[in-house]
């Protein structure tokens, strides 16, 4: 069974952190984390001389202004976060290196960033950095809702998906309502018509090869009793997989969309996959979580230089 104890939070001092603080607060009741780290990164902390100079009141260290303003949001809108060991923590260097590197030196099981659409900046995080680092990165947007009934996991029968499933799992623990929603895609395969079969017909085998496969992957788990509802899509070649999977989650009303990153490790886990990939880069309005297999054998030093 997957597990999220340690989580941490890429805040950047815009509106967005309040959505990331309450979505925190929020998932941490279904969760129960036994450590949250609330993470800025700032390039440079230092101030010129001419500006402090000039202006004396700036002296005040800017990475206590930041934690107290950090600490001060979290009290507005994750009352109870002293519950959860919480830290609140500046850090001086570049964004992507050191959110990769503290996600390691803290063994951390999930990072929680902004996905930025209406708002202004790129948000904290970008895709690369998503493929790097070793702990699941759930990807929250500006216009989340505050729920947990529905989860929808895009499916394809191999050990990832099983990790997407233990990890959804996780989230049920405090939530005996919640459902969890199987999604496999399939396709015709190329050449299907020398078979003499029709568009439609062999479509009807795929599905009926795809729903085998699904008894079988769940007599692999221990749901626990959980609700587990599946769904087989067809879906034509030309239209990209990742839309599909998104618009089946938005008709779902899933609270929660997951896919697995291909990798059983940190280094195989940089290919999250196409669809995956894909997700990503979506103007999505459901949280994104891509489950990874957290493994900390691996060259820390060698990833941070190539981010």
């Amino acid at each position: 069974m997957y597990s999220f104890k340690r989580i941490m939070v890429g805040l950047d001092l815009t509106l967005m952190d309040r959505t990331l603080i309450q979505y925190t607060a929020f998932l941490s009741y279904y969760l129960a984390p036994e450590k949250i780290y609330f993470v800025n990164i700032q390039k440079d902390l230092d101030i010129p001389d001419e500006i402090t100079a000039e202006y004396p009141d700036v002296k005040y260290p800017r990475d206590e202004k930041i934690r107290e303003e950090m600490e001060r949001e979290a009290r507005l809108y994750f009352p109870d976060f002293e519950d959860y060991g919480t830290s609140f923590e500046v850090i001086e260097g570049s964004p992507r290196r050191e959110m990769l590197r503290w996600s390691h030196n803290k063994d951390i099981d999930l990072l929680l960033v902004g996905h930025k659409v209406l708002s202004n900046g790129s948000g904290i995080i970008p895709r690369q950095l998503a493929r790097k680092v070793s702990c699941s990165v759930l990807f929250v947007p500006e216009t989340v809702s505050l729920k947990l009934d529905r989860i929808m996991i895009a499916n394809d029968f191999f050990f990832f998906s099983k990790a997407a499933f233990e990890s959804a799992l996780a989230f049920g623990t405090h939530n005996p309502d919640l459902q969890i929603v199987s999604n496999y895609i399939y396709t015709v395969p190329y050449g299907y018509y020398r078979t003499g079969k029709t568009e439609q017909q062999f479509a009807r085998i795929m599905e009926t090869n795809a729903r085998e496969k699904f008894k079988n992957f769940l007599g692999d788990l221990d749901v626990n009793g959980a609700e587990i509802k599946s769904a087989f899509t067809y879906n034509h070649p030309k239209i990209s997989p990742a839309h599909f999977l998104y618009e089946h989650a938005m008709k779902e009303k899933a609270d929660i969309l997951m896919a697995g990153a291909r990798g059983k490790n940190a280094i195989t886990a940089m290919f999250l996959g196409s669809v995956t990939e894909r997700l990503i880069e979506l103007d999505f309005e459901i949280p994104l979580l891509v489950v990874k297999q957290k493994e900390n054998s691996f060259n820390l030093n060698a990833l941070i230089e190539s981010v």
